[in-house]
């Protein structure tokens, strides 16, 4: 327990605009709010009784971010206006946003977590099964990755606009799936032995990594140049 520090989450777009939740034990805030830093001035965008947690900003400055009342809802801020995307008794969580304002997030139908896209206008849930699906990803084209069970191991999904499909179909984790705008996906996956590097170029899958080390937390770019994170500590 931190009895007197600052806690602060910070994401910041490619114009420089920050948004950031904060609360300072100090001075015994109850709760978390949003802020919005535009190069010039700080702008509080919550004031209420509610966790507002998690921000993420696009390089248009519209903010989403996920609010706790006894469950999560995510919020959407376009510049002017805070609009509640959702409204329900179930946790709603791990908004993304695209330059576009098109959102994705993670949240539950009553039974299990599914992936929901909202484009602007309208909210659609990409799934609809019986398994856990979490981690979504969205690029400017409004394409989705995200990690889901079908009904063995996590695995990883795509969706173009249109349809989804199933990246990966193994029998060990695959999970932390980025993706570019062009459609490039990253993720880490098993090769039976210890984490590697995946990429998938829109029509082949390779693994990038082979070797007796954990590889994880990849990272794509624009390029398609790729990052990651791996262990020095071999298996």
């Amino acid at each position: 327990m931190c009895n007197n520090c600052i806690k602060v989450f910070i994401t910041i777009n490619a114009i420089l605009s920050i948004c950031f939740s904060f609360t300072d034990s100090s001075f015994a805030l109850s709760y978390w709010e949003i802020f919005y830093y535009d190069g010039t001035t700080i702008t509080q965008l919550t004031e209420n009784n509610r966790f507002d947690e998690y921000p993420q900003i696009n390089d248009s400055g519209e903010v989403v971010w996920t609010a706790y009342d006894g469950d999560g809802e995510i919020f959407f801020y376009d510049g002017t206006t805070i609009t509640q995307l959702t409204d329900d008794d179930y946790d709603n969580h791990s908004p993304q946003i695209n330059d576009s304002g098109e959102v994705v997030w993670t949240g539950s139908d009553g039974n299990d977590e599914e992936i929901f896209y909202y484009d602007g206008t309208t909210i659609t849930q990409l799934t609809d099964n019986a398994y856990e699906d979490s981690s979504p990803q969205i690029n400017n084209s409004g394409e989705v990755v995200w990690r889901g069970n079908d009904g063995n191991d996590e695995e990883i999904f795509y969706y173009d606009g249109t349809t989804i499909t199933q990246l990966t179909d193994d029998d060990y984790d695959n999970h932390s799936p980025q993706i570019n705008d062009s459609g490039e996906v990253v993720w880490t996956g098993n090769d039976g032995n210890d984490g590697e590097i995946f990429f998938y170029d829109g029509t082949t899958i390779t693994q990038l990594t082979d070797n007796n080390r954990f590889d994880r937390s990849p990272q794509i770019n624009y390029s398609g140049e790729v990052v990651w994170y791996v262990s020095l500590i071999k298996i």
